[in-house]
């Protein structure tokens, strides 16, 4: 079950001499089974930001080219949400006819590699119990800059795809 509990919040953090400012997002993925046990073989995910819209875009992969895909389109308190998405090489497409379209420009990567690398898991127990729940993971995570169809303001996106059952 996926639920986006923010589709936008504005984020601070003091720390000091300094603070971080920004925005962000969180949603709740729960799972009844071991990821391993899902079938899943790809996962394509992002959000952006622009202007005052923001867009999430989530497909899961699975062998036998089957995939789910949901989308939601939040602009101030009008949401929209889809079940189609189409992904290519420049940015997503969310909805039929009638969704919107977000480009995304200038990617910078920010991860390649293991999904589960000591850098975000230092810890060996939590790497080693991940890793009998879930298959092997190569992810690419990035930022570009983002934009929406209907928007004049350019803004920016993290967007990721991962591999299960290792490097692709």
């Amino acid at each position: 079950h996926w639920s986006v509990k923010a589709a936008r919040a504005e984020a601070s953090i003091a720390m000091p001499g300094r603070v971080l400012e920004g925005r962000g997002y969180a949603d709740w993925v729960e799972l009844r089974r071991f990821t391993r046990n899902l079938g899943i073989s790809r996962l394509d995910w992002g959000r952006a930001h622009v202007g005052d819209t923001t867009l999430i875009w989530n497909r899961i992969g699975q062998r036998g080219d089957v995939a789910w895909t949901r989308a939601l389109s939040v602009t101030g308190g009008d949401e929209r949400r889809w079940d189609e998405l189409h992904l290519d090489g420049s940015g997503a497409v969310l909805g039929p006819a009638h969704g919107r379209r977000v480009a995304l420009e200038d990617r910078r990567v920010l991860h390649e590699g293991p999904a589960l690398d000591r850098e975000r898991f230092p810890s060996a127990v939590t790497r080693a119990v991940a890793g009998l729940v879930s298959p092997p993971m190569h992810e690419t995570r990035w930022v570009s800059r983002a934009r929406v169809d209907g928007e004049r303001d350019t803004g920016w996106a993290v967007h990721e795809r991962v591999h299960f059952g290792g490097a692709s």
